[in-house]
């Protein structure tokens, strides 16, 4: 019998071996990321589950993607907490601090004016732009520039890891 032949994998292996490869290299860090967007375990594991189903229903199309295998990761991640962001969607600011209480950003966000965490959680819950964001609270786009600058530096200053990437 030919013992070469035993070794081989089928298609189906191969991709089953890759996912759990990234699943290996990349979950805890990703599970990390998402637990601190919906700060609760087992809602982030749930995430994190749906992330990886993803990568291997999608294996073909995700390889081909140029970048990072992480950024890929993160980007998947991303959408599927679509639901998560959604349901921040009024931005109302309590609301939002309470959901992420005890998270990194918990420390940042309560140094912020009440204009700075609505802009910031406007463009970083949101995925808001700025001109959506200048008609919504009636101002104008270079003052919300401004304002999101102001909250990225009280983060960027609070941090302990100021450096710039």
């Amino acid at each position: 019998m030919n013992t070469r032949l035993q070794h081989l994998q089928t298609p189906a292996q191969l991709k089953t071996n890759a996912v759990q490869g990234l699943y290996n290299k990349y979950a805890g860090l990703l599970l990390g990321y998402i637990d601190s967007v919906v700060n609760d375990g087992e809602q982030a594991e749930k995430y994190l589950i749906e992330t990886f189903n993803e990568v291997a229903m999608r294996f073909e199309e995700f390889s081909k993607l140029q970048g990072s295998e992480y950024c890929k990761l993160q980007l998947i991640a991303r959408k599927k907490l679509w639901t998560f962001f959604n349901s921040l969607q009024q931005c109302d600011v309590a609301e939002t601090i309470k959901k992420i209480a005890g998270s990194a950003f918990d420390k940042h966000i309560s140094q912020m004016s009440d204009m700075q965490q609505k802009v910031f959680c406007g463009v970083h819950y949101h995925g808001k732009n700025t001109a959506t964001l200048a008609a919504e609270l009636n101002t104008t786009e270079p003052e919300i520039r401004k304002v999101l600058k102001q909250a990225f530096s009280i983060i960027r200053n609070n941090s302990g890891d100021a450096g710039v990437y």
